[in-house]
Formats: structure tokens, sequence, C-alpha cells
């Protein structure tokens, strides 16, 4: 796949990432802001119910005080005749919409209902309401009877100063109060009980309804000694109502629970105040559908832009690809253009460079024997220069993708520069090699000197990866040598070693002086070479057990150590290391000049 694919194809996976992630998170956001807003609208709004049923019991209380001065109920009491107060409260009880109609003497003992009559004697003067008549005061309360609640009122019936009777009145709950709540406050209005509703909006309420409010009346945030109470008996209670959220059907809920006291303070039923959470649920449908929409068009955009980025990016290096395989292909007389002043221009000025010098190069090797070696050399070039170049694709991909950190960029970018060094090494390796022989500039150096110059570019690597190179010198002395080429060809064959070794292994780099020449070996406990790799082993171009490099280290080892009148030569077996053997003529030699 080639690398501007992989760039489109990344940047849309991006954007679609990003287009899914977004719903989400402003999917949880609403929703969770929405039940926050939601939450502290509930947390008081039992403060309405208990307002609202206030004003429920006043008005009733000042329709009790206006029934009771009808004259017609008046003038039966006074009459004192069962029967003919029997008819009288039956007549009034019709003319007006009272669930309770209740006609007590003064003392608190009932005389007739409105609805069916009770056993005449039974006594309410216990009740808190009927007190305050006795004495004189209208009163309001809330009832429960026979599974119903009711909002109540009771006024004196008056004969003059003098108190006749007292008259009780009532609405129940679901005859009128929840409705008008909801139609005030678009809220539901359910009481209940352990055993049933008592009193809702809907007569019909199903058993799923049922179960749902009994259930979350049940939970621990639900219990009755932790939520607040209606009538409020304080007011500088503070108290929040229980939050609850709760499916009715395919609709998710919201609601707030309370607990409705009569006006003693005994709890008659369990309040949950509620509302459908569809609209808000529905708001957050359409704000899916709007980023999606917004996401799609995000996508649009991203694969016009991705286009040109991808062009942008791509095409010096596709040129340089381009120019290095036609390197590769030996085409030495293209030049390699460069457009750009980065590290790629870098990458490409230096790729020209080698291409002059081997294209200079090229018409001596036409003379002699390394003709024939031209065609391994553009092979060794473009399958060295693969990995590299892949290398630098990648780093080169991550740094086009949109919100990369700068620590990450400046990280890939030396990735990049790393690679370009690499192959600026391989380049140079190739260009000593192709150059042929150059006069040695020889010095007096000390062997210890010698040896840490060899060992000092190895000492991170192998510290990573926990690699051992000990030195062990039988003799100290002063070697006469060119020591830049000759140190260049150790450090070629003590890499080979590291990069062949595992983590932890071990490379030895001895030196014994014997018979006026000095004798260095270079051993590891690497994996060995094969017998059919040992013959060609300093061959140009050849090379086993790597990942990269040129094949040019050894052959570039063996001519140094030549140059300088000496031998190189290698054991090894598969599985039990390698050591190589360089040996230096100690005494300079007659026909040299300095």
């Amino acid at each position: 796949m080639k690398f501007r694919t992989r760039l489109f194809l990344t940047m849309t996976g991006f954007v679609v990432f990003i287009v899914v992630v977004s719903i989400a998170v402003v999917s949880y956001r609403f929703r969770s802001s929405t039940i926050q807003q939601i939450r502290a609208e509930f947390e008081w709004e039992h403060y309405k119910v208990n307002r609202f049923q206030q004003f429920e019991i006043q008005s009733l209380i000042g329709q009790a005080v206006n029934v009771s001065q009808d004259p017609r109920l008046r003038g039966s009491i006074a009459t004192g005749d069962q029967p003919t107060i029997l008819r009288s409260v039956t007549e009034t009880a019709l003319n007006y919409d009272y669930d309770l109609f209740w006609l007590l003497t003064p003392d608190g003992v009932v005389r007739a209902r409105g609805e069916t009559p009770l056993a005449w004697g039974d006594t309410l003067a216990r009740e808190p309401a009927i007190r305050d008549a006795m004495h004189g005061y209208d009163s309001g309360d809330i009832w429960l009877r026979n599974e119903k609640l009711y909002h109540i009122a009771v006024a004196p019936v008056r004969s003059g100063n003098a108190v006749i009777a007292i008259l009780l009145i009532g609405h129940r709950f679901d005859r009128g109060f929840a409705n008008r709540f909801s139609e005030l406050t678009d809220l539901e209005l359910v009481f209940l009980n352990e055993r049933q509703v008592l009193s809702s909006q809907t007569d019909n309420l199903n058993e799923m309804v049922l179960t749902a409010i009994k259930e979350i009346a049940k939970k621990p945030l639900c219990q009755m000694n932790r939520i607040p109470q209606i009538p409020v008996t304080n007011h500088s209670d503070s108290t929040v109502a229980a939050f609850v959220t709760f499916p009715l059907g395919k609709e998710p809920h919201a609601g707030a629970l309370f607990r409705l006291n009569d006006v003693a303070g005994a709890q008659l039923a369990t309040g949950v105040v509620y509302k459908s959470l569809q609209p808000e649920y529905l708001q957050l449908y359409r704000i899916q559908q709007a980023i999606i929409l917004v996401g799609v068009l995000a996508i649009l955009i991203s694969i016009i832009a991705s286009f040109f980025i991808t062009k942008q990016i791509t095409r010096p290096i596709e040129q340089l690809v381009v120019s290095s395989a036609s390197l590769g292909r030996g085409n030495l007389e293209t030049p390699i253009a460069t457009q750009s002043n980065d590290e790629i221009g870098a990458l490409g000025k230096a790729l020209d460079e080698m291409r002059l010098s081997l294209l200079a190069a090229r018409s001596d090797l036409i003379r002699g024997e390394r003709l024939s070696t031209i065609g391994q050399m553009a092979s060794g070039i473009i399958h060295d220069f693969k990995q590299p170049i892949t290398a630098i694709y990648g780093y080169i991909d991550l740094l086009a993708l949109p919100g990369v950190p700068d620590e990450f960029r400046k990280e890939h970018r030396d990735a990049v520069m790393k690679q370009i060094d690499r192959m600026l090494s391989m380049i140079n390796e190739l260009l000593d090699f192709a150059r042929g022989d150059r006069k040695l500039q020889k010095q007096w150096i000390p062997l210890w000197r010698f040896i840490e110059e060899i060992k000092a570019p190895f000492e991170r690597e192998c510290r990573t990866r926990q690699i051992c190179i000990q030195t062990k010198l039988d003799w100290e002395g002063e070697l006469f040598i060119d020591e830049k080429k000759l140190q260049r060809g150790f450090e070629n064959i003590i890499r080979n070693a590291v990069q062949v070794l595992p983590d932890g292994g071990r490379v030895e780099l001895s030196a014994k002086r014997e018979n006026g020449s000095v004798t260095f070996a270079i051993h590891d406990d690497g994996p060995g070479i094969p017998d059919k790799v040992k013959e060609h082993l300093f061959d140009p171009f050849v090379t086993f057990g790597k990942k990269d490099g040129t094949g040019l280290g050894l052959a570039v080892a063996q001519k140094v150590v030549t140059e300088h009148g000496g031998t190189i030569t290698v054991e090894s077996a598969v599985g039990s290391g390698t050591t190589f053997y360089l040996k230096i003529p100690y005494e300079l030699p007659k026909e040299e000049t300095v």
C-alpha cells in the first residue's frame, strides 16, 4: 500500500474516531448535565406540593365557612329533628360537589353524612380539626379514610354567637388536586402506601407503574426518616427530597419522594412527584444527529485536505525513492534533484554526491576487475536503503498526523535524522571503498589509547543491551599506524559482533606482541559463521546475520590491515562464537617513508 493511501486512510480514520468519540462524550455530558439539572429542580419540588396543598385547604376552609352559613342547613339543625336534618344534609350535599359532607354536633358526634350515614353517636372529637371547630375556629387537615386521601375543612355552624353544629367537607386528592397541580407545574403526582396507589391522575394505573414506584420507595435512599415531610412543619427545614430515576413503560422518568403527614404529624402516604425525560432525550437525539452531520462534513473535508497534504508531504520522498531506485539500477548520469532544504534535501544532496563519486570512479573501474562489482554495488545500495527509507516513511507519516505534541515531533524528527545519518554512514563507506588506495598517514600511537578509542563508540549501546566488551593487553607500548583508518577497520569487526550478539553477550579484545608483530584478537560468543559464508567473508557486499549494513565492513577492514602490511584471519564455528586475528607489523618497513 502506498504511503499516500495509508496517510489518507489514517486521516479519515482519525476523523471518524473523533466524530464517534465526540458523539459519545456529548451524549454522556448532556445526559449527565440533564440529570444534574433535573436533580437540582426536584430537590425542592416538595415545597411546591406543600404550597399547593395549603392553598387547597385554605380554599376549602373558605367554602366550608360559606356553606355553614346556608339558611336551610341552619334552619334544619335548629329543628333538632333527625330526619329533617338528614334530609337537609342530603339536599345540601347534592347542591355542592364534595366527596365528604358531614354534620356533627358541637361536641364532635356525627349526626349525618351526605354519602353513607354513620351510626348515631360516632364521635370525632379527638381529631385536631374537629377540636378546633369545637372551640369556634375554622380548620383544615389531610385525612386517610378507606384507603383514600382527602383534603378536609371544618367550620362551626352558628346561630347567633352559639355553635349549634360542626360542618365537615372534603375533596379526594385524585378528583382534582393532582390534575390541577400537573396543569400548573407540568409534573405528575402520585400518593401510595405499601399496598396500593392511594391517589393518582390515572384511575387505571397499571401494575407496572405501581411496581416501579413501590420499588423506588423501598430503596435505602428513600427511607421515610431521610426525606422531607408535607405539610412542612418547620420553615427553616432545608431537607432536600430524595431524587430517583425509573422507567415507566419505554420512557425514562425522574422524580422526588416526600412524606405526606396530617397536621398531627402522623404519616399517611408516600408522595412521588415526577415527570418524563423523553423531551430531554429527544433533544439529545437531535444533537447526536447534528454531530453526525458535522462529522460527515468533516470527513468530506478531510478527504479533500488529505489529497493536498499527502501530495505536499510525499512528493519529495517519492522523488527520492525514484532517484534511489534509479541509482540502484546503475543510472549514474541522471542527477538527483532536491527542492527542499530540510533533512530530505540533505539526504538527496548526499546521494547526489555519492552518485558523482561513483560516476567518477566508474571510469576507472571499467579498466579493472572492479567493473564486475558495479552491479553488486547498485544492488547493495537499493537493498540497504530500503529499511532506512521505510523508517523515514513511517516517522514522516506520524509527523503528518494532526495534534501530535511537540515533544513527539522532536522525537520523530530525531529518529528521522538517525536514519539519515545511518544512510550517510553507509554512503561514506561506499565512497571510501570506491576511492581505491590512499597513502597512509602513520604516527606513533599508544596502544591503550588506540584500544579505548575503539571501545568508545559502542559503550552506550552495550550498556543498554548489557553487552560486555572486555580488553586484555599482554603488551603495552606504541604502534606506528594510521590511527583513523586502522581504528575504522577494528570498529567494523566489533560492530558486526555487537549486532549479531544477543542481549547480555560478550566481546573480548586482546593484544600481544610476538615475532616483530602485534597480534590483536577480537572474540565474541555469538552464533558463529557457517562455512559457506566464511569462504566469501571478506568479499564486498557480503553480509550475514545482520538486518542492515552495506556488506563492506570486513572488506574495508581487510584492506586497511593489508595496507599496513598485516594479515587478517578468522576462526569460527556455528554455535561456538567467532574470533578475528589481526596481525600488524611492529617494525617500520624499510620501503615505507614517513
